[in-house]
């Protein structure tokens, strides 16, 4: 595990714990001012009467005594239907905290770890490790030799471009043009590396080989060791 993935974690554990705290306010705040009390009370009075010939003097023999007479009363409260939120733990924040805190240390001593692990392995295996110091070592002297084989190329390769871009001088110029304004040819010598010449501050290094025509400035010079990476001398 990582450092990021460490703080996406602590970023998510808060953000649960915002709102668990976010989740019991609103909760709160429905249980205080959520309550809701209604109460409907009436009353209700029938008198049935009855008016005409004969026939109603009969049927008032009948209802004559009918008096209905009904009182009601409902009420509605929402008081055992509110929630009853339970405030979170605080106790769990240091937990929390303490926790993270363990891991951030584990993740910052994770390289000393598996450096521990392969002198661990390398007590138990010795074999291995012998094996394991002999890849590294073949591994690092081939990436040597490729290093060498590159400088060399680059060398060789800016050499040649660095002959065919020399600057000619007017003189030149004029015995390219008149072969009676022809003069002895001046070679100019720069360095092989970086191509910094004989006009320039800096004090050019011939090759001790005199079969190789290697030149470098000082700098490149004690770069490779004082040794020509053309002829390797």
């Amino acid at each position: 595990m990582g450092i990021s993935q460490l703080l996406l974690h602590v970023l998510l554990s808060a953000l649960i714990v915002f709102l668990n705290y976010v989740l019991f306010y609103i909760l709160f705040l429905v249980n205080r001012y959520g309550q809701v009390n209604v109460e409907v009370t009436g009353k209700s009075k029938i008198n049935l009467k009855v008016r005409g010939g004969q026939m109603a003097t009969l049927i008032n023999t009948f209802i004559n005594n009918i008096n209905i007479e009904n009182t009601y009363e409902a009420s509605y409260n929402t008081t055992v239907c509110l929630p009853s939120p339970t405030p979170p733990d605080a106790t769990d924040i240091p937990v929390l905290c303490s926790a993270y805190a363990a891991a951030l240390l584990l993740v910052l001593l994770q390289a000393y770890g598996a450096r521990y692990n392969r002198k661990i392995c390398a007590f138990y295996y010795p074999e291995q490790e012998k094996e394991r110091i002999a890849f590294l070592q073949k591994k690092i002297l081939y990436n040597r030799k490729r290093r060498h084989t590159f400088i060399k190329q680059h060398v060789t390769s800016l050499k040649k471009q660095k002959i065919t871009e020399q600057k000619m001088s007017v003189k030149q110029m004029l015995s390219a043009i008149c072969p009676y304004f022809k003069v002895e040819k001046t070679v100019l010598k720069f360095c092989m590396n970086c191509g910094a010449n004989q006009r320039s501050s800096c004090t050019l290094q011939s090759c001790k080989n005199m079969d190789c025509d290697g030149t470098y400035c000082l700098e490149c010079f004690y770069d490779f060791e004082r040794i020509c990476p053309i002829c390797r001398k």
